[in-house]
């Protein structure tokens, strides 16, 4: 009724005569609208789909944004009629009319906040050095208020992909966003700028894990190397809630990441735009003896201040709702002490003590089947038989429930039949890096395979099943011969598909074979992975498919896996079930591959560690008597052959490890 009388009052109106056609059709529509649309269905929809508006639509208006960003300066740039004193400055016009906008965009949706500016030089160069979010918001917005607040301009070092995206390449060079170098980067900061740089890229930003804010930055040097070039301070740099307002979806993380690493197309998506609070903290300038110290202790110094400020600003594990209720709650003082976070935080490198391995501590969380009554034994009966992550059974059981069992079923087995379909063709290979996996042991829970290796050498071997004659000979000796392995600093971790509970009281066994009596106790000088979902074998190629257990479900091979402190695989053998392992032989392997990773030696057949190597053909002559030999061309013997090639080259001595 009131809708009536406004259109009505429209129409009394006296309109001015150019006007009156367009008033009419306008009111013409309103009325159609009134009588035809119904309005109490399009608020139904609106309540529908509201969810699905903030979680999709949003970022899609965000790019949007951008866009209009884009032109805007393009506008700018083609203003002729801008007054003489712009005419050489108005991009400074574009960067401040927009860093306002995003200033305002910072505030509103986020109630971003800015703690630490006063440490930012109002003069002079510094390198921002941060922890990179799914995506870099709090960079924007970093950016604004350097601009506004210290008339400043921040420049960034970004992923080469998003020069190639259409339209971004004006609006890259308008905020100093370049691919830079390490001479280009170095080069900017002696000229004095503000540099900022994300050492974990693209890679840190799509998988690293919200639960943990783990670092991923690998083995990157260039950015410490910018920082002793410029002999420049670095101020640290970390965002809480920066993996909460975007997030890449679980589900997929792993296979998205493998597809990255193989072609460094970031092909995850990425969805949110959760208005959580967003504050950056800018840490005290980082100065460094520039002339003694070495890239990686560069990175080491600066990894461990940005763990440090994880540990103090982000609550863990991550929570978008939490982050949201941050909005409005006022800032409590972090319990470090409570069981979970400080296991987190442990995980994560920033303990109650300070870290000093510079490893990849990267912890992914196991879900349990929350939801699942434990009656339900013919569920989980029937799960243990598949290989699903906990996760995703969880996704599927949600949306089909107990009702749904027979479909249920079927697309689980689906899964199934789709992974022994990938792990069969996508087995590790040498040289390959080892996923950050979460296990259970015999002894301990929730295990990170990285942060468990450190920074040592690894030998993961699996064995087919629990009480069984070979595996029990095989483990017993693997007993006696641990500190061997120990003094070689291999860590050791014994996989099979059996759980911990049976690894546990198998143990007693592999004890009295080793001790040659009954009365013994479960612990072994190593962890035995109960690996029941077959996840962590099936990705690594350790699934038989000859040997299978009474249920017809196929058992761990007898494989082993040597990797180096760099997580990659250095060796990989495989033994058939009936043939048990001379773990002599392993410990020689062991040997040669790290002796291989010192210099650039081979060992011929049958070496043993403190006999003669050979030199490796791709090296000249005069660098094998120089690195190998130690300037004395005589401890190189050179084996003549019919062929008359000079490439089988004998080694005498160690001073190959002395150079």
């Amino acid at each position: 009724m009131a809708i009536s009388e406004w259109i009505q009052a429209l129409q009394d109106v006296a309109w001015p005569g150019f006007l009156q056609p367009h008033v009419e059709v306008l009111l013409l529509w309103i009325t159609w609208a009134v009588d035809y649309i119904d309005l109490d269905y399009l608020e139904y929809l609106l309540w529908l789909l509201l969810p699905f508006f903030i979680l999709f639509i949003f970022p899609i208006f965000l790019v949007l944004f951008i866009y209009g960003c884009v032109i805007f300066v393009h506008i700018y740039g083609h203003r002729h009629q801008i007054r003489e004193a712009y005419h050489t400055s108005y991009w400074e016009g574009a960067r401040v009319a927009i860093a306002s906008f995003w200033d305002g965009v910072g505030n509103v949706w986020h109630g971003y906040e800015l703690k630490g500016i006063e440490n930012v030089p109002d003069e002079g160069s510094a390198l921002f050095i941060y922890y990179h979010g799914c995506l870099p918001l709090d960079v924007y917005y970093l950016i604004s208020k350097l601009v506004i607040h210290k008339n400043r301009s921040l420049h960034c070092v970004g992923d080469k992909f998003i020069f190639k995206i259409p339209g971004w390449r004006p609006l890259c060079k308008l905020f100093s966003i370049t691919a830079g170098t390490v001479e280009e980067c170095t080069e900017e900061l002696k000229e004095g700028n503000l540099l900022c740089i994300a050492p974990g890229g693209v890679r840190e930003a799509l998988f690293s894990d919200p639960n943990v804010y783990d670092i991923l930055w690998g083995k990157r040097l260039g950015f410490a190397k910018v920082i002793i070039g410029s002999k420049t301070p670095v101020i640290p740099m970390f965002t809480e809630n920066c993996r909460e307002s975007f997030r890449t979806p679980e589900w997929g993380r792993s296979f998205f990441r493998w597809i990255y690493e193989k072609t460094k197309i970031p092909l995850c998506p990425i969805y949110g735009g959760f208005p959580v609070k967003m504050i950056t903290h800018l840490g005290k300038p980082i100065y460094f003896d520039f002339d003694t110290v070495t890239p990686e202790e560069v990175r080491k110094t600066v990894k461990r201040e940005i763990r440090s400020m994880i540990k103090e600003h982000q609550r863990l594990p991550g929570s978008v709702w939490q982050g949201i209720a941050q909005r409005w709650s006022a800032p409590s003082k972090k319990k470090t002490d409570e069981p979970e976070q400080a296991e987190l935080l442990q995980r994560n490198g920033a303990g109650t003590t300070s870290p000093t391995s510079d490893s990849e501590d990267v912890v992914v969380l196991r879900r349990e089947r929350s939801g699942i009554d434990n009656d339900d034994a013919e569920i989980d009966e029937f799960l243990d038989n598949f290989i699903l992550t906990d996760s995703l059974q969880m996704r599927l059981w949600c949306c089909l429930g107990n009702q749904n069992l027979f479909f249920y079923a079927i697309i689980v087995r689906f899964f199934k039949s789709l992974f022994c379909f990938i792990s069969t063709r996508f087995t590790m290979k040498l040289g390959d890096t080892v996923p950050n996996f979460t296990f259970d042991t015999d002894l301990r829970k929730d295990q990170s395979l990285h942060s468990y290796i450190g920074d040592n050498w690894l030998m993961l071997f699996s064995h087919p099943a629990d009480f069984t004659p070979v595996c029990t000979t095989e483990l017993a000796e693997l007993v006696k011969l641990a500190p061997e392995f120990s003094m070689r600093h291999v860590e050791i971790l014994a996989i099979s598909i059996d759980s911990s509970e049976t690894h546990r009281a198998w143990a007693k066994d592999i004890n009295a074979v080793v001790k040659g009596c009954l009365s013994v106790g479960h612990h072994l000088p190593f962890e035995i992975i109960a690996d029941t979902d077959r996840s962590i074998c099936t990705e690594l190629g350790m699934i038989d498919p000859d040997e299978v257990n009474s249920q017809g479900i196929c058992l761990s091979a007898r494989a082993v896996m040597l990797f180096g402190p760099d997580r990659k695989l250095k060796s990989k053998i495989l033994y058939p079930a009936t043939f048990g392992r001379n773990f002599v032989e392993i410990l020689r392997m062991v040997d040669g591959v790290q002796l291989g990773s010192k210099a650039p030696v081979a060992t011929p057949a049958n070496w043993t560690s403190g006999k003669n190597v050979i030199a490796q053909p791709s090296l000249s002559q005069e660098r094998v008597v120089e690195e190998l030999c130690g300037g004395d061309p005589d401890k190189c013997k050179i084996v003549p052959l019919p062929s008359g090639k000079r490439y089988l080259r004998v080694i005498e001595g160690d001073a190959y490890l002395k150079s």
